[in-house]
């Protein structure tokens, strides 16, 4: 144990000395939590900017002014359309009497695709067709009562920080394994033969000392994502921990194993790159699997990130997710068994 704990100190000495894996293992993830917090932290409560020109004592102003998503800005008739011309404005409304206490609403607004006029202009005729059926008196057919089923609104950066944990802990188990390629390619695997250290404590050692550092991970990006974007942490810190050891686990041994065809540290990068790229892109982790090409569907459910970053996604936010979350589980119980055999079975020392 104590040839091991040495051994573990060694590996962790050796980690802290090259700056680039400190960056690429914990820098690089919490810069991702901070670029994508940063830009989808919103709650989504959009308002539209409307440019009003209107006669005093209008009775169509007071509707608008009671609209949350509403900003307006009192102008006149000419200012208002000059606003739509230089894009300042979502949409230029004008109102005009028409006598017996009628009014014309006249809505500008530029009708192109990078214009959100048309969605304000939808919204505007629905407001005033709900005021006006209300005004008329008739009875209502339809009554639509709306029952979401989650109380909480699931923001993109809710969504994406069990992603960039799950794109984490891939690296750290896939690129981490590079490490022993370099020891067996300058031959320090085999100056151990001299010395009174057993091979496998050498390699577990390292392997624990992955396992650690993806808790500190988790740790790291979970804290930042709830104390700087309050994003809400449902689960138990042991089904966390749990999911996080298993999914590490898993890249560790696929790491290994592919390592194993790889006989120099450019080879073995080639490798992992090869493999990594396409987890990260395809699997979910960003984006739900809705929008990928159905045809691909097939090939997204056979990759362990999937699996992971869906697994974690239901226990961090205790929602529901694309697979039951006991499917996640077996998926990832399956590829761990199966690269740990394999690895096992190529693996070699020198």
């Amino acid at each position: 144990m104590k040839i091991f704990f040495q051994l573990f100190m060694a590996h962790l000495k050796d980690m802290f000395r090259d700056k680039m894996v400190l960056f690429w293992f914990f820098l690089f993830p919490v810069l991702f939590v901070f670029l994508y917090g940063t830009i989808f932290s919103s709650t989504g409560n959009e308002k539209f900017t409307i440019s009003l020109a209107a006669p005093e004592k209008s009775p169509t102003v007071a509707i608008f002014e009671k609209m949350p998503v509403f900003e307006i800005t009192y102008l006149n008739q000419e200012q208002a359309l000059n606003n739509i011309k230089q894009g300042k404005t979502d949409v230029a409304v004008i109102i005009q009497n028409n006598g017996a206490d009628k009014e014309q609403v006249f809505v500008h607004y530029k009708n192109d695709q990078n214009s959100t006029g048309t969605i304000v202009a939808g919204l505007i005729r629905q407001v005033l067709t709900e005021v006006e059926l209300a005004k008329s008196g008739l009875p209502r057919h339809y009554q639509i009562i709306e029952r979401p089923e989650d109380e909480q609104t699931l923001r993109m950066i809710d969504y994406i920080l069990p992603g960039i944990l799950a794109m984490a802990i891939m690296q750290l188990g896939l690129f981490g394994s590079m490490q022993f390629v370099t020891y067996r390619e300058k031959r320090i695997i085999k100056r151990l033969a001299l010395a009174p250290i057993s091979k496998v404590s050498f390699l577990s050692s390292e392997i624990f000392l992955r396992l650690i550092m993806s808790l500190v991970q988790g740790l790291l990006i979970l804290s930042i994502g709830n104390l700087v974007y309050k994003v809400p942490i449902q689960g138990s810190p042991i089904a966390i921990v749990g999911i996080i050891l298993l999914g590490s686990s898993v890249f560790i041994s696929l790491g290994y194993l592919i390592c194993s065809f790889a006989k120099t540290t450019e080879a073995a990068n080639g490798l992992v790159q090869a493999v990594q790229f396409p987890m990260m892109f395809l699997s979910g982790i960003f984006f739900p699997l809705s929008f990928l090409p159905a045809s691909m569907l097939p090939v997204v459910k056979a990759m362990p990130l999937t699996y992971l970053g869906d697994s974690l996604r239901q226990i961090i936010l205790g929602l529901s997710g694309e697979f039951n979350l006991l499917t996640g589980i077996i998926v990832l119980v399956g590829w761990l068994v199966v690269t740990l055999f394999l690895a096992i079975h190529f693996f070699r020392w020198e």
